[in-house]
């Protein structure tokens, strides 16, 4: 809003935008998967038509059919999408009244014009008019000089619940590396593990000291394996663990070792319904053909850092073919 020169009064203009346009954008967290929040919770690709053509505030031409005998096109300021107004594709205007309107005749600004003199004093005419109605200095709230509350100093409902300044965060009372699930190395196999704590001398104090550099961090972490088993680990180790499996992009990885077992639900067919769907197939070129399906059957995967997971079938015929016709016979 700042960079824009934005009225305060659309903050919440600027609030929705933004949340829509990072709930459709990809960012390189590990949780995401590559995926964008939007698809994780939805479970479908969102579509990104509507923020390709304008940016935030960004001047635009609108069209109105009853303007005549006035130049229908008007000047404006494009401030976000109006998803339950109108059909697709229809957009928030700031007109000059100052009041937003819906609208989806809209129109980009070409170079030419924007370098022009004559655009270049209307848009700063419209600004001026737009600043003098929704008044770019106003306060969301006032506190009268005469109330009583006015000269009050802050006093917090529950001061033991007051937020702390991360400035006056010290970096040892803050680990990041608590309760991540790095895979270690146990008994000569790699294995995954969380690690659930630092190791104690026998007065209680925590064993090493913080330093951004993991060569030079002398923590001791106390690190849980899927049996129970706790083992301690230096810092550096399991910082080595970590970088380990994640890629370029900071995705983790998992690199396949054998397939270890196979299931069906109810979904899969029997014997007796492939045997009647083969009949309903008679009149094709090859009638005595069996019915070849891989719904209801699930692979188990055993992966290098020891855990094992479930999937469908069909998924791992594509993914790994050699490996599941060797597991066949």
């Amino acid at each position: 809003m700042h960079r824009a020169q934005t009225p305060v009064v659309l903050w919440d203009f600027c609030c929705q935008y933004m949340i829509e346009l990072r709930n459709r954008l990809a960012r390189p967290l590990q949780q995401l998967n590559g995926r964008t929040p939007y698809e994780l919770i939805i479970g479908n690709t969102p579509d990104i038509s509507e923020f390709l053509e304008f940016c935030w505030y960004q001047p635009i031409w609108y069209y109105e059919s009853n303007t005549f005998p006035q130049e229908n096109r008007l000047l404006g300021h494009w401030i976000g999408i109006a998803h339950r107004v109108g059909q697709a594709m229809c957009y928030w205007v700031l007109p000059s009244s100052g009041v937003p309107i819906p609208r989806t005749t809209i129109q980009d600004i070409s170079k030419e014009e924007q370098q022009s003199e004559m655009f270049r004093q209307k848009l700063q005419a419209f600004d001026e008019r737009i600043s003098m109605k929704l008044n770019r200095d106003l306060k969301l709230y006032r506190v009268d000089e005469d109330s009583e509350d006015a000269n009050c100093e802050y006093q917090p409902i529950e001061p033991e619940v007051t937020p702390v300044d991360v400035d006056e965060i010290e970096p040892d009372s803050y680990d990041e590396l608590l309760l991540t699930e790095p895979t270690l190395i146990r008994d000569g196999q790699p294995m995954r593990a969380k690690v659930v704590g630092r190791k104690q001398d026998h007065n209680d104090n925590l064993i090493g000291s913080y330093n951004p550099n993991p060569i030079l961090n002398s923590r001791i972490y106390l690190a849980e394996f899927a049996n129970g088993h706790i083992q301690e680990f230096s810092a550096n180790t399991i910082i080595e663990a970590i970088y380990d499996y994640i890629d370029d992009e900071e995705y983790q990885e998992q690199i396949f070792r054998d397939i270890v077992g196979h299931k069906c639900n109810n979904e899969a067919l029997t014997k007796t319904q492939a045997e009647a769907h083969r009949k309903l197939y008679q009149s094709l070129n090859n009638p005595n053909r069996p019915i070849c399906t891989t719904k209801g059957w699930e692979i188990c995967i055993s992966w290098q850092d020891g855990s094992t997971s479930w999937h469908p079938l069909r998924d791992i015929k594509n993914s790994f073919p050699l490996q599941l016709a060797k597991y066949a016979v």
